[in-house]
């Protein structure tokens, strides 16, 4: 994918490892394209992962019951002028390491989680991670599940948005943190349900977090400490039938 268009389909039972670093699109206007698809569809990646990168655009799609195991970083979206899109669609997921969507200045991330799927991060999610970045997440239906061991993090230092729809989960984790020196939002709507640690909105003194929580059946329950406007500004919205169950302190 460099400075070209390139295409890779692992398909129909194939199984492909590898030790070393994977790209889907490096630099210099390169763009690729990336599908794992079908069942006993398995691919391993030992080294860091990157889908889009250095004024490149980067896509993966993880599809009916194919499988991804990454044992290092992977960044959606990196270094100036990337892009990239990585969409789990009824697929499952396993991440060692961190996950960053849009980051290191000036890139563009998406990661989609859908129809079931299942991903499972220990190292933490990080979305709009540097100054310029713009990151978002999404997770949506019945029986798709997201799972940051490490934290979720939306809008460091760029600008971040999640939203969490139609009956999906999400566990954030040892942390939620949403805009913690730029702008960082969360809708959780339509029965899905949100666990966290503890949270924080609005994590610096130009940190602006928001969390909206709508709609029957909904709950987000948050075990530890719920931070609104820390330091910056903070933003929580309950309605609709939705619930909170925070079981510490919230200031």
């Amino acid at each position: 994918g460099c400075s070209g268009t390139a295409e890779r389909d692992i398909v129909g039972a194939a199984k492909l490892s590898g030790g070393t670093r994977l790209g889907v699109a490096g630099h210099d206007g390169g763009q690729a394209y990336l599908n794992i698809d079908g069942a006993g569809t398995v691919v391993t990646v030992g080294g860091g992962f990157a889908v889009g990168a250095s004024n490149s655009h980067g896509e993966v799609v993880l599809a009916n019951s194919a499988q991804l195991a990454t044992t290092d970083a992977v960044s959606i979206g990196a270094y100036a002028g990337g892009s990239g899109i990585m969409t789990v669609n009824n697929g499952t997921w396993n991440s060692t390491g961190m996950v960053s969507v849009g980051a290191y200045g000036d890139a563009t991330g998406a990661l989609s989680i859908l129809n079931g799927s299942t991903v499972t991060v220990n190292g933490g999610v990080l979305v709009a991670v540097n100054t310029n970045d713009v990151g978002t997440l999404s997770v949506d239906g019945v029986g798709t599940s997201l799972t940051a061991s490490n934290g979720l993090g939306i809008g460091l230092e760029g600008t971040g948005q999640g939203t969490i729809t139609n009956g999906s989960y999400v566990d954030a984790g040892s942390g939620l943190f949403l805009g913690l020196k730029a702008g960082g939002t969360l809708s959780v709507t339509g029965g899905s349900q949100l666990l966290s640690q503890q949270t924080s909105l609005g994590g610096t003194a130009t940190g602006n977090g928001e969390i909206i929580v709508s709609g029957a059946g909904t709950l987000w329950n948050n075990t530890g400490v719920l931070n609104i406007g820390q330091y910056g500004t903070g933003k929580l919205t309950v309605s609709g039938g939705a619930a909170l169950v925070s079981a510490d302190d919230a200031f």
